[in-house]
């Protein structure tokens, strides 16, 4: 299949891409040409767009493109005022835009990335955060395309990721800087429980929908969600992350109340995608990430 890619820059679209370019034509929509672009494998290409629609249509009319997975996002945690455009210019408008474009140009299927944080304590419509907010008003809009469009839609849902070289300000991000540089990381309590997947675990997933999607399994609608088979307290997960590493962190739990809305335990009101399970335990995870950040004991 030929399958268009957005967010291929991001943490998982870096890994997301590779995989699917061993048995499909991935064309990675960006908005500069990588400067390092003559790297990449030949069945990954990356094709610039704008915020032109007849042009980004003619893209996908162009390229042949079979299925879309849209990963690409503005994330964060608590917004500033300075943020709210460009979480709505990703999230809304620009993931409204390639839907748009997907259905004019007969596109078959899109498949969405969605948070747990869309759903909190499990409810069907409680956004944590203006973030999951925004995500979660693209997957209203995106029904009404689905609905009255010759497209398949569909959303696998996210918890936390991670993995070797993230330079997204995850929890093992900080805890790595704070072992570089020495400073005390102040902290919440540390008792919310931690449902966090490895990258080679969440793309495969991305995969299998792709293959499904491909061959005609999924319908319309379809909402899947990935997690790990172990949920950690917090402070058990610093535990254990030291002692892999053989090193005390310089975390101090409590000097931070929890967040408003804090997902003290993440659940999904979704089907837990069929057939596919992680192959990486959690501590099996943390070894071969440690052991690739150089770091492990």
């Amino acid at each position: 299949m030929n399958i268009a890619i957005s967010g291929t820059t991001g943490f998982i679209g870096k890994h997301l891409c590779p995989l699917l370019a061993e048995k499909h034509t991935v064309i990675a929509l960006v908005r500069n040409m990588p400067a390092d672009r003559t790297t990449w494998p030949k069945n990954i290409r990356p094709v610039v767009i704008s915020q032109d629609t007849h042009a980004l249509t003619d893209i996908l009319i162009g390229e042949k493109i079979d299925g879309i997975v849209h990963l690409a996002t503005h994330f964060a945690v608590k917004h500033d005022g300075a943020e709210i455009t460009e979480m709505l210019r990703c999230n809304v408008e620009f993931s409204t835009m390639l839907m748009d474009c997907a259905v004019n140009a007969k596109v078959k299927w899109f498949l969405n990335a969605g948070t747990f944080w869309q759903h909190y304590e499990g409810a069907e419509y409680s956004p944590v955060n203006l973030y999951a907010a925004t995500k979660q008003a693209f997957s209203d809009i995106a029904k009404f395309y689905w609905q009255t469009g010759n497209i398949i839609f569909c959303t696998l849902y996210l918890n936390d990721t991670f993995g070797p070289g993230d330079t997204r300000r995850k929890i093992f991000t900080l805890w790595m800087e704070a072992l570089a540089s020495g400073k005390t990381l102040a902290m919440s309590p540390g008792e919310q429980m931690i449902n966090i997947l490895y990258i080679p675990d969440v793309v495969r997933a991305f995969a299998l929908m792709v293959d499904r999607l491909g061959q005609n399994e999924i319908i319309s609608g379809s909402r899947y969600y990935i997690a790990g088979d172990q949920k950690i307290r917090l402070k058990d997960l610093a535990a254990m992350f030291e002692k892999l590493i053989g090193k005390q962190l310089p975390v101090q739990f409590g000097a931070l109340p929890y967040r408003p809305r804090e997902v003290m335990d993440p659940v999904c009101p979704a089907e837990k995608l069929p057939g596919w399970q992680p192959q990486f335990t959690l501590e099996q995870a943390l070894r071969d990430m440690l052991t690739k950040e150089g770091l492990k004991s």
